[in-house]
C-alpha cells in the first residue's frame, strides 16, 4: 500500500503551491536574484513523492516509474504524470517569455534547465534534459543533441551554463571542458 498523502493535503493544495512558485520567481528575478532552483519532488524520500496520489493516479511517483516497465495502464498513468509536469513547465516558460525585459523577454535572459532523475529505472546515464531560454546569454535555440556514447560529463553542461552567466570559472566539479554545441 502506498504511503498516504499527509493529512489535509489536497490536489488543490499541491497545485496552489506550484502556482505560487511560478508566480514568485519572475518577480524575484526583477528585484534581487537571477538564480532559482525548484524540485517538484524527490523520488521515494518525501511527502512530495506523493503528488501523483493527490492527483488521483493511485501511487507515488517512484512506483509510477517502476511500474511503467509493465506497460499497459501503468505506462498510461506515468504518461499522465509526465504530462502534468510538462504542462507546469510550459506554463512557467510561457510566463517568462511573456515578461518584457530590456530589449527582449525575461526568458531571453534566463536559462531554464529541466531534467529527470534518470533515463531508465536505475540507469544513471543518458539523462533526458531540456535547456530553454538564454538566447541573450548566447545559448543556441531550437537544437536537439544526442551525445550517445561520447557524452561529456554532466558537470560540463553546468560549467557551460555558468560561463554563459559570466561566472569566471575554469572548472565545475569533474568537468573536462565546456559543451560548445549548445552555444550560438
Amino acid at each position: 500500500m502506498p504511503e498516504q498523502i499527509p493529512e489535509g493535503i489536497t490536489r488543490e493544495d499541491v497545485l496552489q503551491g506550484i502556482e505560487d512558485f511560478k508566480d514568485r520567481v519572475p518577480h524575484r528575478f526583477k528585484d534581487s536574484t537571477r538564480y532559482a532552483t525548484y524540485m517538484l519532488q524527490s523520488m521515494n524520500s518525501s511527502k512530495w513523492d506523493n503528488i501523483p496520489i493527490a492527483l488521483g493516479l493511485g501511487v507515488t511517483h517512484h512506483l509510477l516509474a517502476h511500474n511503467a516497465v509493465q506497460g499497459g495502464g501503468h505506462l498510461v498513468k506515468l504518461g499522465k504524470y509526465d504530462k502534468f509536469q510538462a504542462d507546469l513547465l510550459a506554463e512557467f516558460i510561457t510566463k517568462l517569455a511573456n515578461t518584457p525585459e530590456g530589449e527582449g523577454t525575461m526568458l531571453d535572459n534566463t536559462i531554464v534547465l529541466y531534467g529527470s532523475s534518470n533515463s531508465q529505472t536505475h540507469v544513471n546515464t543518458n539523462y533526458p534534459m531540456m535547456l530553454v531560454g538564454g538566447e541573450k546569454l548566447g545559448l543556441k535555440q531550437g537544437a536537439f543533441h544526442d551525445f550517445g556514447k561520447k557524452a561529456p560529463p554532466l558537470s560540463n553542461l553546468y560549467l557551460t551554463l555558468i560561463k554563459a552567466l559570466e561566472v569566471p570559472a575554469k572548472q565545475f566539479s569533474d568537468s573536462s571542458g565546456t559543451i560548445p554545441e549548445i552555444m550560438a
